[in-house]
């Protein structure tokens, strides 16, 4: 009789890639950690063609390009790119 939690259907590859329709859960120590274009996309609420755009562009958050088809973001440089932009907006409203 198989049993209902067998450990062979609960197992994730190592290395799988999260989801990236799924919430992202920073772990603390955010400013050290390293997103992915997906799951930089989600976490501004941007499409990842729209973030991929802004990198072409050079309009974009600051990124590391680790090889020609694999860049990660920083969480502090994306919250920076994202502040500086609020700050821009408001002193061009006023």
């Amino acid at each position: 009789m198989a049993s209902a939690s067998s450990p062979a259907r609960s197992r994730k590859r190592k290395g799988s890639e999260a989801d990236p329709q799924s919430p992202t859960t920073l772990p603390p120590g955010l400013s050290q950690q390293y997103l992915s274009t997906e799951q930089t996309a989600l976490y501004i609420g941007v499409s990842v063609r729209t973030l991929e755009d802004w990198r072409r562009q050079g309009t974009g958050p600051d990124f590391a390009p680790l090889s020609a088809k694999l860049v990660r973001y920083r969480v502090c440089d994306v919250d920076e790119w994202f502040a500086a932009k609020l700050r821009k907006d408001r002193a061009e409203a006023a």
